[in-house]
């Protein structure tokens, strides 16, 4: 500030001079002790130096050291601001890095190759469910069900969730250590009968396919099919839970154009459709197939279904489950204006509508994926 404001009283006469470094040096071409170019200092005085100017300097000097030395004296007298915690949520990104540090600290799967594998959905490390009491607001502990099962979840629903969201971060490697653990429970070695031949007995496949995934494993080895057993947690195999799992793929092809992961994302599709499409007047695709089969078609499943297949641009798919999700409008006896959650279960492609509680998520994921425009 000091120097700024002695070049502003020398600008007339030297300040655009320093800026071209083009100093007239004839003045001292009578010393032959001043050959050398000066320094700027040696030119700084000898052109700015007058006692008008000196006195112009000192008197900005003073109200310089004036200033810094009340606000050295504030810092000492003023209250000392309170401690933020490392882990505050100040803004975006900060938000965002408590999420990432979660991710990054939850346990993994360990008994897949080339270090792949899902992560654990529930704590350690929760972050607790507020200050409502231990009735209301005791979160889940870390590992449900311990007790009956020594083994924690590693829902799939929940990493297809994580690889999307480390996808968007840009966090391409962790995200791929997601779906590969995924690719690596869904194809087997060897092929064995897709999902559609295994419900009808038909011989093995032609081509390797995968075999969808359950609802959940655990950190116990399993393989691609298993259904039960230490390695899973809850062998049932869904569909709105396998179309998260493509869209996840998808959205990471997207964003690395490595085509390898659209193709699984169009793999798990084309399982999907040969599984569970219905060819009723609602369309639509089953919720839930062997070997805990429910033949109800669900309104939040064909939203999933069809945000899938737009992705791909597989437009029958889309079609159908525009079609279920439109059918369902109107059908509760609750209420009128709002989508039912689905059919009855009773038979396959039952086309009994369920009349009980009407959730926000038949509705809300409906608008957000714009399955049926208003």
């Amino acid at each position: 500030f000091f120097l700024v404001s002695v070049e502003t009283v020398c600008s007339r006469g030297m300040s655009t001079s320093v800026e071209r470094n083009e100093l007239d040096y004839s003045v001292l071409e009578g010393d032959e002790h001043c050959q050398r170019r000066p320094n700027f200092a040696s030119r700084f005085f000898a052109r700015c130096i007058s006692p008008i100017r000196t006195a112009i300097a000192a008197s900005v000097l003073v109200v310089l050291l004036a200033t810094v030395g009340s606000l050295v004296w504030h810092s000492y007298t003023a209250q000392p601001l309170p401690d933020v915690p490392v882990d505050a949520c100040l803004d975006r990104e900060s938000c965002l890095n408590i999420i990432d540090n979660f991710l990054e600290q939850q346990p993994r799967q360990t008994f897949l190759a080339n270090n792949a594998g899902l992560m654990q959905t529930f704590g350690p490390d929760s972050f607790g469910g507020g200050p409502c009491g231990d009735e209301l607001c005791l979160l889940v502990e870390p590992c449900p069900n311990y007790q009956q099962t020594p083994h924690c979840r590693y829902d799939v629903y929940d990493n297809a969730l994580a690889a999307i969201y480390l996808t968007k971060r840009g966090k391409v490697k962790e995200a791929r250590r997601l779906l590969d653990g995924l690719i690596q429970l869904m194809y087997p070695s060897v092929p064995q009968p897709t999902q559609k031949e295994q419900h009808k007995g038909d011989s093995l496949s032609k081509r390797k396919k995968p075999l969808l995934l359950a609802a959940s494993y655990t950190d116990a080895a399993t393989q691609p099919g298993a259904y039960q057993g230490a390695g899973v947690a809850d062998g049932a195999v869904d569909t709105g839970n396998n179309a998260w799992v493509a869209m996840a793929f998808s959205h990471f092809a997207a964003f690395t154009g490595e085509a390898c992961y659209s193709r699984v994302a169009h793999d798990i599709l084309e399982v999907l459709q040969e599984a569970t499409a219905c060819d009723d007047a609602l369309k639509g695709f089953a919720a839930r197939l062997d070997p805990y089969p429910h033949f109800y078609r669900s309104t939040e499943h064909n939203t999933d279904m069809f945000a899938l297949s737009r992705m791909l641009n597989v437009t029958d798919a889309q079609d159908r489950a525009r079609v279920f999700v439109n059918g369902m409008f109107g059908k509760s006896q609750n209420n009128a204006d709002v989508y039912a959650t689905g059919t009855g279960d009773a038979k396959k492609c039952d086309s009994s509508v369920q009349v009980g509680t009407v959730p926000v998520d038949t509705i809300f994921w409906n608008l957000l994926a714009d399955v049926d425009p208003l």
